[in-house]
């Protein structure tokens, strides 16, 4: 599949419907990412470079969930996969800067740039029609982690 911080990835499938991801970690040893159906519906399965670091991005669209995603990212952490989540820096950043009862109720992860943006929903709107503006979060990562790089609440008219 490719490297990730100068680490082989490789996408196996098993008997018995299972399906996973490995990372190399010395010669002929390896170390579980994840496992999922080899029926799942991946919609992204790539690793991206954020600086001098790499991710492992994974998604799917929950069949039947009105448009529930999962996804997963990995990092090396010492050699070793850990998964990272944007969404605690990603809620931490929109308490500081969006008025209370205001939220984004859901929105994008964008892995390439490393970027969440959404609407902004005010607190007596509809679910089909924000009216708050928009709202984008740029990451970075840090250590072992993702950060807050800047943020922005862009204003409707």
């Amino acid at each position: 599949m490719g490297t990730l911080d100068g680490k082989r990835v490789y996408s196996v499938d098993y008997p018995g419907d299972l399906h996973a991801l490995l990372v190399e970690r010395q010669a002929g040893r390896f170390l579980p990412v994840m496992y999922f159906s080899p029926f799942t519906k991946i919609d992204r399965l790539e690793i991206v470079k954020s600086g001098d670091r790499q991710v492992l991005g994974y998604s799917s669209r929950i069949s039947g969930s009105g448009g529930q995603i999962d996804e997963w990212y990995f990092i090396l952490d010492r050699g070793i996969p850990k998964s990272v989540k944007y969404r605690p820096a990603v809620e931490a950043e929109l308490k500081k800067i969006l008025p209370e009862h205001w939220d984004t109720r859901g929105g994008n992860f964008e892995l390439t740039t490393l970027t969440f943006s959404s609407p902004i929903w005010k607190e007596e709107d509809a679910r089909c029609c924000p009216t708050g503006g928009s709202v984008k979060v740029e990451l970075g990562i840090k250590d072992s982690g993702f950060i807050v790089k800047s943020s922005r609440v862009e204003k409707s008219n």
